[in-house]
């Protein structure tokens, strides 16, 4: 998924609608504060829309929240929200990485909802995402980049109102049947088919998502390089003012490259930065992590402006590593045997012990993308100064190297 940039922030999330917001006027709250904030905003008359975040979370619009009354309503949970304004997200590292779900929803996907997980691998237009939050984990299926189900330790599937609306039955009473009827009713919906397929039959990104993801998780080969275990891949920050101390200098960086391209060629004008979240994670035999960021074919100045994400995920991922490495190895590794005791994840040869800390940051195109993409995508890359190859896949999502 790609990440917008704007002139204040590095970094902007999608409301419930599919628009863009920078995160400053986001509040992000659990799952009972939701209950309460809401109750408080009826009792006052106030407006309060809840949205859903890609990873399982909600948030809130921060004025919203300023909104409500808060006088009379002192509890632990107004001190922790105003803990959270002021303060930002807690964590005991500047910066982190964590998708490791708890052992207790593992238990709770494992003993309650194996026949979700059999149902995913089984549909080839379904695909896993894990993680966890704020102390808070989630077990989500995607459909292309449509989030139809997350699942969090009280066990009661949920999504965003355009899906539950599809078939409440489902969400209220889940099983194998109505998940085959859900899916029914999204296909049939044309406005969802920009998640995956659209209306005139175009693939979208999502389609080459779950190919690619599908191809390198759940079909591994033997002779694989490497495999994918993660998706949508971003860092997170304890404070705000922590992100801006850290991104701000690989900020001017890229700045300074986008600016050089502008000065020399005129379809590289108007540069905006790129995002901040990449769409897989990928481990090599070596232990080396891959970071790949996916485009369409069609979307040929994306494409040859790709070396500048591709070389920023990197840029702030050794950033990472260089202050936390234990940590990063760690938690990459329990993700993994975790996805493997699950068996949403089936490598064909034997997980690195430790990884290496290396990153090689790489771009891939669903399609094939036009020799004009090309030529400039090198142009590009060779003003990012990295080696970052090109990739294409073929129809089953194996990756083919082009440049």
């Amino acid at each position: 998924m790609e990440i917008k940039e704007d002139d204040k922030r590095l970094h902007l999330i999608r409301n419930d609608n599919g628009e863009w917001i920078s995160d400053e006027y986001a509040v992000f709250v659990s799952k009972l504060e939701v209950g309460v904030l809401k109750a408080w905003a009826a009792k006052q008359g106030k407006t309060l829309s809840v949205q859903h975040g890609s990873d399982g979370s909600f948030w809130c619009y921060k004025h919203e929240i300023e909104a409500i009354d808060f006088k009379n309503e002192e509890t632990a949970i107004n001190r922790k929200l105003r803990i959270r304004k002021s303060m930002g997200r807690a964590t005991t590292k500047d910066m982190y990485y964590n998708r490791a779900m708890s052992h207790n929803l593992v238990d709770k996907i494992k003993q309650e909802y194996q026949w979700l997980i059999d149902a995913v691998i089984q549909n080839p237009e379904l695909d896993f995402q894990t993680g966890s939050n704020d102390n808070d984990s989630w077990f989500s299926v995607y459909r292309g980049t449509g989030r139809i189900l997350t699942i969090k330790e009280n066990g009661k599937p949920y999504a965003a109102p355009k899906y539950m609306n599809k078939f409440p039955d489902f969400y209220n009473n889940p099983d194998k049947a109505g998940l085959n009827v859900l899916m029914e009713k999204i296909k049939e919906d044309s406005e969802l088919g920009r998640y995956y397929i659209d209306a005139d039959g175009k693939r979208k990104e999502g389609y080459y998502q779950n190919l690619i993801s599908r191809r390198y998780s759940l079909n591994c080969e033997p002779d694989d390089d490497f495999i994918i275990i993660d998706k949508e891949f971003v860092l997170g920050y304890s404070k705000d003012e922590v992100k801006k101390e850290i991104t701000q200098p690989i900020k001017k960086k890229y700045d300074n490259i986008i600016q050089s391209l502008s000065d020399k060629y005129e379809y590289c004008k108007n540069i905006k930065q790129p995002g901040t979240e990449c769409d897989f994670v990928g481990l090599t035999r070596q232990g080396d992590i891959l970071l790949l960021e996916l485009k369409r074919y069609e979307d040929t100045t994306k494409i040859f402006l790709s070396p500048l994400q591709a070389g920023k995920y990197d840029d702030l991922t050794k950033e990472y590593i260089r202050r936390y490495y234990d940590d990063f190895n760690e938690h990459v590794l329990n993700m993994i045997i975790q996805k493997k005791d699950m068996k949403i994840l089936k490598p064909k040869w034997d997980i690195p012990e430790k990884l290496t800390g290396n990153i090689i940051p790489a771009v891939v195109v669903g399609g094939n993308p036009s020799e004009a993409a090309k030529e400039r995508f090198d142009i590009v890359r060779k003003t990012v100064g990295k080696d970052i190859p090109l990739y294409t896949c073929d129809e089953k999502g194996t990756l083919i190297k082009i440049k």
